[in-house]
């Protein structure tokens, strides 16, 4: 059927203006994506080493209220180790890798004066419980060792590599868990000995 002029060109103007709304639309959509990526990415990223800048420990501060396994799978409320003694914790990269070894059995070693000085001793890394019992069963350790496996304790003790590694640390809580001394990426033999130093000045 034929079709005026007049007519031909109101139908070919509707065609143009449902094309140009329907590309704004698609402007629109687009730009809306790429604006939320764009927000998204100046967001702050809630990851291990942000929370390690926000909470890490200092001198004065307390243990947190935070439960860990030890090697036998049973919990420990980090808040209350130290609420009758006074506590050395050391951290440790892997659970019965060479150097670990020496810095445990450091401990070990010194554990009886250690204990006749009111303290106590607990190893601690991301290790798994069965990691940890196997480690305490081969080298004899007379102290418990923690398992942290998300990095919680050691992030807020301020020795987590973002969230995957912990720096060789040890830290000196007074009785009521008050930090005292801490040292942050020592070697092992180091930590042992500062730590054993650090106990007998204050005596």
């Amino acid at each position: 059927m034929d079709r005026s002029p007049d007519k031909a060109k109101d139908l070919l103007s509707k065609r143009r203006t449902r094309a140009i709304r329907k590309n704004k639309k698609e402007k629109q959509v687009t730009s809306g994506k790429k604006a939320t990526r764009s927000t998204a990415a100046k967001m702050p990223v809630n990851s291990n080493s942000d929370r390690r800048r926000l909470e890490a420990i200092h001198l004065g501060d307390k243990l947190p209220d935070i439960i860990l396994k030890n090697e036998l799978g049973e919990d420990v409320y980090i808040q209350k180790i130290a609420e009758e003694h006074p506590v050395v914790i050391f951290a440790y990269p892997k659970a019965s890798t060479p150097g670990c070894t020496v810095q445990g059995c450091g401990f070990r070693d010194n554990y009886d004066t250690i204990v006749s000085k009111n303290y106590q001793v607990y190893g601690l890394s991301m290790d798994s419980p069965k990691a940890q019992l196997n480690f305490k069963t081969m080298q004899n350790f007379p102290y418990h060792l923690l398992s942290d496996p998300r990095a919680e304790l050691i992030s807020f003790l301020g020795a987590s590599k973002s969230g995957l590694k912990t720096a060789r640390s040890h830290w000196i809580f007074d009785k009521g868990g008050i930090l005292s001394d801490m040292k942050i990426g020592v070697s092992p033999r180091d930590s042992v000995e500062q730590a054993m130093a650090r106990i007998l000045e204050r005596d």
